[in-house]
């Protein structure tokens, strides 16, 4: 790779360094323990999972598939609140 090419990627990850993976460093809790910290019902995760700021602290692998809660990811948006 051309000096001038390596320097643009060096630059390129300097500026948009990767997002840790959410797995590598957290906690994924059941959605009663979610929502336990949330102090909400299981169900209101359920029906909420679609919202932008749930989204971004639960995962459900599959349809039908149990909710998982990151712990991490409630703390940080409890956090802003």
């Amino acid at each position: 790779m051309p000096p001038f090419e390596a320097r643009l990627l060096t630059l390129a990850v300097e500026e948009h360094p990767p997002e840790p993976k959410a797995d590598d460093q957290n906690d994924w809790l059941t959605a009663e323990q979610g929502a336990a910290m949330l102090r909400r019902k299981p169900s209101w995760l359920y029906r909420n999972k679609h919202l932008p700021s749930v989204k971004k602290f639960v995962k459900q692998d599959k349809p039908g598939s149990p909710l998982r809660c990151s712990k991490q990811g409630i703390s940080n948006y409890l956090a802003r609140l």
